[in-house]
């Protein structure tokens, strides 16, 4: 945690977060929290199921936030599970492609 940090204090949490992922450790001159409340979308009912229907081509994959949560995380996690499976099968075709 950053200096005189508080746990949850959301600019620590935000400022921890690009430092750990970006590498970026300047401190900004200023910061601003604005929390409303209530204000995430809610999934409407059988949402998660419509999804599952879809029938996308083999080589078409959908990312983007509200598809396994609302958070930035949750979408950065999903680009990377997708990614990895892109270039696992990726890799597959190539070697079957090769022999």
């Amino acid at each position: 945690m950053l200096p005189g940090s508080e746990k949850g204090d959301p600019v620590v949490v935000a400022l921890e977060g690009i430092s750990r992922h970006l590498g970026i450790t300047v401190q900004p001159d200023y910061t601003r929290v604005t929390h409303f409340e209530g204000v995430l979308p809610q999934f409407g009912v059988g949402f998660h199921e419509k999804l599952e229907k879809l029938e996308l081509p083999p080589n078409l994959s959908i990312v983007g936030n509200y598809l396994k949560g609302g958070s930035v995380s949750d979408c950065i996690g999903l680009a990377k599970e997708t990614a990895e499976e892109w270039a696992s099968s990726s890799m597959r075709e190539s070697i079957s492609s090769s022999s």
